[in-house]
């Protein structure tokens, strides 16, 4: 069986069948190639998605004469594709729901992606430090501790967990440093409160033991 054309085209959905019509109406006229991904359904009944390429063929004065192409079944790679797209979405939206902040750095220190909390606690726009070196952005991380322990991370292959106060912001942040193979994944949070609340505590605690010692003497 060898199809004609329009017989061809009848194979493929109907959204298809409009770009194929255009791709090859611009490669007999005008000698335009194209290389499309499309959907068709065979004369089994089965759905399947191609990869089609055309170009022009052309006579002795330069007019197009024939569309010369091939096909070939993309399916099982369409379906991996799709696949790890949806595996990408599913993953970032996870990220994006995240209370915790996460930091994605590549191994130039650049920020590659932060989601919402981060930006939050960061005090900054995510789109506009994407990029951007979180050494000259946050200077105070240049050198000490932070430095420190990410280096330690990223030379030792581990995850390092530390709290630090972030003088510009003033704030307690806590992280947790892991190396990836772009670079550096990092989980923060904004520990303040817990921290304040924890020194709240020792102190009144130290105030109690204090006022006890004293009630001691006194009856003694």
């Amino acid at each position: 069986y060898e199809p004609g054309s329009h017989d061809a085209l009848s194979y493929y959905t109907p959204e298809s069948q409009e770009r194929m019509m255009e791709a090859f109406d611009a490669c007999a006229r005008r000698g335009v190639p194209f290389d499309l991904e499309l959907q068709l359904v065979t004369a089994k009944g089965r759905e399947v998605w191609i990869r089609t390429l055309g170009e022009a063929e052309y006579d002795a004065h330069g007019q197009v004469t024939h569309v010369r192409g091939a096909i070939q079944d993309v399916s099982r790679f369409r379906a991996v594709a799709d696949a790890a797209r949806l595996t990408a979405e599913r993953f970032t939206r996870t990220l994006e729901g995240l209370s915790d902040g996460f930091i994605l750095l590549d191994r130039e220190w650049c920020f590659v992606y932060a989601n919402p909390e981060a930006a939050r606690i960061l005090r900054r726009d995510r789109d506009e430090l994407k990029g951007r070196c979180l050494l000259t952005e946050f200077p105070e991380t240049a050198a000490g501790k932070f430095l420190e322990k990410c280096q330690d991370a990223m030379e030792r292959g581990i995850s390092v967990e530390f709290e630090k106060y972030y003088p510009p912001l003033g704030i307690w942040v806590y992280m947790k440093v892991s190396p990836s193979d772009l670079g550096l994944t990092m989980c923060i949070r904004d520990d303040t409160e817990r921290i304040n609340a924890r020194r709240t505590i020792m102190r009144l605690k130290a105030e109690l033991d204090a006022r006890k010692t004293e009630l001691d003497a006194l009856r003694s």
